[in-house]
């Protein structure tokens, strides 16, 4: 089976396929940031039909991805670190960074698009180059979040959305500087995150105005925001942070929707459409149930996990490459992801958890089929329709990459690695301008927007992201660890 593979793209023309857009409702934007990572759209994948030459309308760089030659991974992060610095904006608290450079908009507070992305890659850059203009710089960014939490802003609890993934910049600056301040923001934060959990008869849940009901999703919702409790809870030991990430964990069960195989989740139990993968589904409920499963003892957790894996497993497409789960029904079943929103380097992390927890061996064999259906594709420089131009940590070449850097970790095989190399290779040329000291990268967010085209300083739909997949490239070459692992990587403990 081909799972619509393509062949590869020339770089003139329109592109019918470049990420999520429109939904069936509409949402605010409060909380739902992230959804251009989701939707099939109103455009329809199924116009495109499997075989389809994608033509897409590539920036910069060459024809061939890798033609820059193989770029010095610290020099690529250092050049995206400059373009981003030349965009600051100085406030009365610190330092912040706009989305998209020229935007008037205030500043961003979203791990997803915004200052959060940016304070971790400084800190990144840092740690793996011993820059102290970095680090100064990912503090000052940090003292800008510091006065966001002492104003009367409201912030969402979400982990790509708000305090959840504020936590986490504080928390890493508290570690990279020593200052008690940073710490303070972190405690206040989870104590945020913590407050805002309203009991239900089941446990506890959070809320957002974005839907009319609760969100269970990585990005913005219960899954995501428990991880990130869980990690605080093992960075300090507050109890309050694991009793409320447990007791979401019971109710998630509850919501869980019976189908052929196991449960299933969806971003919310009313929205109207199944995306069964890391993001937004099943993949990252199940992966928070087994995480907190690991935190607690609680077996039922573990079986609940265990039968989403199979639920996955049960509708996992299949062939000599090996399996992928669909973007989203209805009339997604066709449209495969590659990257950590809806493909393999997202939903094997569940696997991967799976695999420890239980000691089953089919659940690393999916971890490892997932990656041979990912290179099967023949990405980064096969463009099928769901792998789009887009070189983010969400969507495309920099999430596949860290995907294969943790499987070089994992298992020791220099392939994996070499294939995060030549991901990196194709990168570092599709750079606007490729040779130049100060690079950004100009793509499309979304997959149903193919023409809205825009170069982002955040993590996982810009410089930052790509930025922070060149020093971990970097530092699993030289042997070294990374400084920063987000609360939903199971990587941590191998890398």
């Amino acid at each position: 089976m081909s799972f619509g593979v393509v062949p590869s793209a020339s770089a003139g023309g329109a592109s019918p396929a470049d990420r999520p857009g429109p939904h069936a409702r509409d949402l605010s934007r409060r909380g739902f940031v992230h959804l251009g990572c989701v939707g099939g759209g109103v455009l329809g994948i199924h116009s495109l039909g499997l075989g389809s030459t994608l033509r897409l309308p590539f920036l910069g760089g060459s024809d061939a991805g890798s033609a820059a030659g193989s770029a010095a991974p610290i020099d690529v992060a250092r050049a995206a670190a400059r373009w981003i610095g030349e965009h600051r904006r100085e406030t009365a608290h610190g330092v912040t960074w706009p989305r998209v450079p020229g935007d008037d908009a205030g500043g961003d507070l979203s791990l997803y698009h915004g200052s959060p992305g940016v304070v971790l890659f400084l800190l990144e850059l840092h740690a793996q180059t011993g820059d102290e203009a970095a680090l100064a710089e990912a503090a000052r960014g940090a003292d800008e979040l510091i006065g966001v939490l002492d104003s009367d802003v409201p912030v969402p609890p979400g982990l790509y959305t708000g305090l959840a993934g504020m936590w986490t910049a504080l928390d890493r600056t508290a570690v990279a500087t020593g200052a008690a301040r940073y710490a303070a923001g972190a405690e206040t934060c989870i104590r945020r995150v913590v407050e805002t959990a309203r009991q239900v008869p089941s446990g506890r849940m959070w809320f957002d105005d974005a839907l009319p009901d609760a969100s269970s999703d990585i990005v913005s919702g219960a899954a995501g925001i428990g991880l990130a409790l869980l990690a605080a809870h093992a960075r300090d030991g507050g109890e309050d942070a694991l009793r409320v990430a447990h007791e979401v964990a019971r109710y998630l069960v509850t919501i869980g929707e019976p189908q052929d195989g196991g449960p299933m989740w969806r971003i919310s139990p009313s929205f109207p459409r199944n995306y069964p993968n890391f993001s937004h589904g099943t993949g990252g409920v199940a992966y928070f149930l087994a995480r907190t499963a690991r935190a607690t003892g609680d077996g039922d957790l573990l079986a609940a996990a265990v039968e989403g894996g199979t639920y996955l497993r049960h509708v996992s497409d299949c062939g000599a490459d090996g399996c992928l789960v669909f973007h989203h029904e209805p009339d997604g079943e066709e449209l495969y992801y590659l990257s950590w929103c809806h493909g393999p380097a997202g939903t094997a992390r569940l696997y991967h958890e799976l695999a420890d927890a239980t000691g089953d061996t089919a659940w690393s064999d999916l971890v490892l089929s997932g990656a041979a259906a990912t290179r099967g594709q023949g990405v980064p420089d096969t463009r099928t329709p769901g792998y789009w131009n887009n070189i983010s940590q969400c969507c495309g070449d920099a999430g596949v990459g860290e995907f294969f850097l943790a499987l070089h970790a994992l298992t020791g095989d220099d392939g994996h690695l070499a294939y995060a190399r030549h991901v990196a290779d194709w990168i570092a040329g599709r750079a606007d301008e490729p040779d130049a000291p100060v690079r950004k990268w100009t793509q499309a967010e979304h997959r149903v927007q193919p023409d809205m085209l825009q170069a982002q300083t955040g993590w996982m739909q810009g410089a930052a992201g790509v930025g922070a997949f060149f020093l971990h490239l970097a530092a699993r070459e030289a042997g070294r660890s990374p400084f920063v692992v987000l609360p939903d990587s199971p990587w941590g403990s191998v890398l």
